[in-house]
This record gives C-alpha cells, sequence and structure tokens, in this order.
C-alpha cells in the first residue's frame, strides 16, 4: 500500500481543505464515506495501515452514526489481510516471482488459448 493512502485516513478530518469540501456532503451521507472508507481499507496488508484505521475510527467513528459498523468491518478485513499476508504473503510472491522467470513462452501461450477459447465459445453463440 502507498505511503498516501496509509496515511490519508487519519488526515482526511483534519486536513482544512477536506473539512471545508465536507466529504459527507460531497457523497450524499456518512454512510457513502463510510463505505469509501471501508473500500480502500479492504486493500491494507501492514501493521500501519491497519493502526491509522483504528485510530482514524477511534477518533472519528462517532461522527459515522450507524455506518460505523461499516468502519468497524474494515478492522476486521484488515485484520484478515494481516493474517493472510503473514501466512501466505511470502510463498505466493515466490510463486509469482518464479512465474515471471519461467519465460514469455508460457504466457503466450495462456494468452493464445484464451483468444482461442473466446473466439470459438463466440462462435458457439
Amino acid at each position: 500500500m502507498s505511503l498516501w493512502c496509509s496515511n490519508w485516513l487519519p488526515r482526511m478530518w483534519t486536513n482544512s481543505l477536506m473539512r471545508k469540501l465536507s466529504l459527507r456532503k460531497l457523497l450524499g451521507s456518512s454512510s457513502s464515506v463510510a463505505t469509501v472508507i471501508s473500500n480502500i481499507a479492504a486493500r491494507f496488508t501492514t501493521a500501519s495501515e491497519q493502526q491509522s484505521l483504528r485510530q482514524f475510527n477511534e477518533q472519528n467513528s462517532s461522527k459515522f452514526g450507524s455506518s460505523a459498523s461499516t468502519l468497524l468491518a474494515a478492522e476486521k478485513a484488515v485484520e484478515e489481510n494481516l493474517a493472510w499476508a503473514s501466512s501466505r504473503l511470502e510463498s505466493f510472491t515466490s510463486y509469482l516471482s518464479n512465474r515471471k522467470h519461467s519465460g514469455a513462452a508460457t504466457n503466450t501461450v495462456a494468452v493464445l488459448t484464451v483468444i482461442l477459447c473466446a473466439i470459438v465459445s463466440r462462435f458457439l453463440q
């Protein structure tokens, strides 16, 4: 996750420009804002990003009313991401690295197979 994303949530409510624009007004409701934050948080995979989200929720969840549950669900999703990353991320990146070095021929065959399947399915419709 980029540095911008990991720092964005805590700064969002304190940034004077965002206070002037009011995300709630821009997006229509607290529910919409909570959903946007949840969607961003679903991609968090580091402890610092998790801490930023927790800190944001502690400081701002009361501003979201019934939509605060969306923010709590986002925290749970980040916790699950961290658990997945700690148990599987290293082997997954290793797999991707090995696959990347397997050569362009494998990728070419895969692309041609997908194109062929698309053409055949188009004619069968």
